[in-house]
């Protein structure tokens, strides 16, 4: 099993970080609908299929007919949610650049994405991009968006629910053992990833 924890993270730096990048990403000029702020968007309200997109049952569906899913979006229908130009955001650099501090290694920002209600991005793997990987993610609500994770040991999905605030996820993209993760929410979730670059 690729492993996995959770944790809130009450960092000061993470969480002056959010309001800036908040307000900017739905400002009226540059948010959603400012071309340079928004990468893509793939989210569609009326869709409600998350519980069936992100279930064990699909991710056999998929392992079946695909092998291996680099990235949610490249099945149809596994990505739903908006997602945003991450150079666009001085804030991302900064917990970056934390986070080196802190760990010793090298992190750059590798996304940043809105989950409304209904949003996720379906199983994959990330496996075109290896090694260690952290997301901040803040919900609006408790236990009410999550990240999902396939334990292959065990045949079974693990679900870490988010708290209301900032909260920590972290794994490894490794091709001996996918990691095989998904995301989904039924309020607001905003998450903001990094990865480590490879020595």
């Amino acid at each position: 099993m690729t492993q996995t924890t959770v944790m809130i993270n009450d960092n000061t730096l993470v969480e002056d970080s959010v309001k800036p990048l908040l307000d900017r990403m739905f400002a009226p000029k540059e948010g959603l609908g400012g071309d340079r702020i928004m990468k893509k968007r793939t989210y569609n309200p009326l869709n409600t299929q998350v519980d069936d997109i992100l279930s064990l049952s699909r991710l056999k569906e998929i392992q079946e007919e695909y092998g291996d899913v680099k990235a949610g979006k490249n099945v149809a229908g596994n990505d739903n949610r908006f997602c945003f130009n991450k150079g666009e955001h001085p804030e991302l650099n900064n917990i970056a650049h934390y986070l080196s501090e802190q760990t010793g290694n090298d992190w750059m920002p590798s996304g940043l994405f809105w989950y409304p209600a209904n949003g996720y991005c379906g199983w994959h793997t990330n496996s075109n991009r290896l090694g260690a990987r952290i997301y901040y993610a803040w919900a609006d609500r408790d236990n009410e968006s999550f990240f999902r994770y396939y334990d292959a040991d065990k045949d079974e999905v693990v679900t870490e629910w988010d708290k209301k605030g900032i909260n920590f996820h972290q794994f490894t993209v490794s091709l001996e053992k996918p990691c095989w993760h998904c995301v989904g929410s039924y309020a607001n979730r905003i998450s903001f990833g990094f990865m480590q670059r490879c020595p």
